[in-house]
């Protein structure tokens, strides 16, 4: 997931994985725990979604909402089915 996050904002380029580059500072500590070399102590996915950065980002909530518009609406058909 790390390796994901760091792809996403630096794009092109040759991968170093432990400098931040374009990655917002509010989201750096949540990435550092995600590339943690140790895997027993590497933060989860879980921990990353309650990061401020992700839990309060205004994109985020508005890609939620449109799921749920998305899951009542299929709710809705099947139940009309």
């Amino acid at each position: 997931m790390g390796t994901l996050i760091w792809e996403i904002f630096n794009g092109n380029g040759t991968p170093n994985y432990r400098q931040l580059g374009s990655i917002p500072r509010p989201l750096s500590a949540a990435y550092g725990e995600l590339i943690n070399p140790n895997p027993s102590i590497r933060s989860s996915l879980e921990k990353l979604l309650q990061s401020p950065f992700i839990h309060n980002n205004p994109l985020v909530e508005c890609l939620l909402f449109l799921e749920q518009i998305q899951v009542n609406k299929k709710k809705k058909e099947f139940r009309n089915s």
